[in-house]
């Protein structure tokens, strides 16, 4: 399990993280696809269960959903003040592992700034 942390200063334009739905109400939402130009390329990675957006419980969530979470996060962000936003999520992969390397035990936090 992994927290990553999006450091957010002024208005998110692009998120580029593309997330496949919740398969019933007690699954969770799961990254799809990180675009190369997005700010969590290399922190989000295809197939990371997202557990959790800034302690909110994701499980049953649709893409859609997810992506509300996110939006509505940054919306409340104040321009002058950096706004955090934290994914919780089961992943296969570290910083520095690839997703073949298996399951990561324990927490590990991560952040990025934009």
């Amino acid at each position: 399990i992994r927290d990553v942390y999006f450091v957010l200063k002024g208005k998110l334009d692009h998120l580029g993280v593309d997330f496949r739905d919740a398969v019933c109400r007690i699954t969770h939402p799961v990254v799809q696809q990180v675009h190369s130009d997005s700010p969590l390329a290399g922190r989000l990675g295809a197939g990371d269960f997202v557990l959790e957006i800034n302690n909110q419980d994701t499980a049953g969530l649709t893409s859609r959903q997810v992506r509300q979470l996110v939006h509505d996060a940054a919306s409340n962000a104040d321009p002058k003040t950096a706004t955090t936003i934290k994914f919780t999520v089961l992943s296969a992969q570290n910083d520095n592992a690839s997703v073949s390397s298996g399951l990561t035990l324990g927490r590990v936090a991560t952040a990025v700034e934009v």
